[in-house]
């Protein structure tokens, strides 16, 4: 079991910090405007897909601490990305573990998406704000919190209450076929942990 939510962490995690480090690089270079909404709703899809294949207190966490990992070596450093990463995987973590129990209805589902991203879009506002006083945050003021939980936290909330039901019903679905007996079959971690070593390759031969 142990090495199984390590695999699992490691596994989505570096799934997670690769849809940041090439997507968000993209839409960063090609000015996209509210790319934090396409991010997240990756995001919370990746979580979703963790936690029903292994719902783990702590490990949606530990996943956003992988994804913030593979940010910091592959792509351009900026702290305020990697601190919204964490967030959102802590809060998600939070949801997920009152909520998403294992034999959650989809309504429950939904919420636990719902709801992780309104708060991870709102400590996040808040604290770039108030705690780490970000300059951008500070001259754009209260319209632009307001905005962002508002706007953007309702666009990936929205989004959100499809694919985290979604997400979970697969990494189940995927959890339960790749075991006999209860057994994880040899081949599943060999293949979770080769995937896992190619993405961080992908990751430095484009950095």
């Amino acid at each position: 079991m142990r090495s199984r939510c390590v695999l699992t962490v490691l596994f989505f995690g570096s799934l997670w910090g690769m849809w940041e480090a090439i997507v968000g690089d993209y839409l960063h270079s090609h000015h996209i405007p509210n790319s934090s909404i396409y991010l997240s709703v990756g995001a919370f899809f990746f979580l979703a897909l963790a936690r029903g294949y292994l719902n783990r207190r702590g490990s949606s966490t530990a996943i956003g601490s992988i994804a913030m990992l593979y940010k910091i070596f592959n792509s351009p450093f900026y702290a305020c990305h990697l601190w919204a990463i964490f967030l959102l995987g802590a809060s998600f973590d939070i949801t997920a573990s009152l909520l998403l129990k294992e034999d959650a209805p989809f309504p429950k589902q939904a919420l636990t998406g719902v709801l992780g991203v309104y708060l991870g879009f709102s400590l996040f506002a808040f604290s770039i704000t108030c705690i780490f006083r970000y300059y951008w945050w500070i001259q754009a003021g209260l319209p632009r919190i307001f905005h962002y939980i508002t706007y953007n936290a309702t666009a990936v909330a929205v989004a959100s209450a499809v694919l985290v039901p979604l997400g979970t019903w697969t990494g189940r679905t995927v959890g339960t076929l790749s075991s006999v007996r209860g057994k994880v079959p040899a081949y599943v971690h060999p293949l979770m942990g080769g995937l896992t070593v190619l993405w961080w390759l992908l990751g430095f031969l484009r950095a």
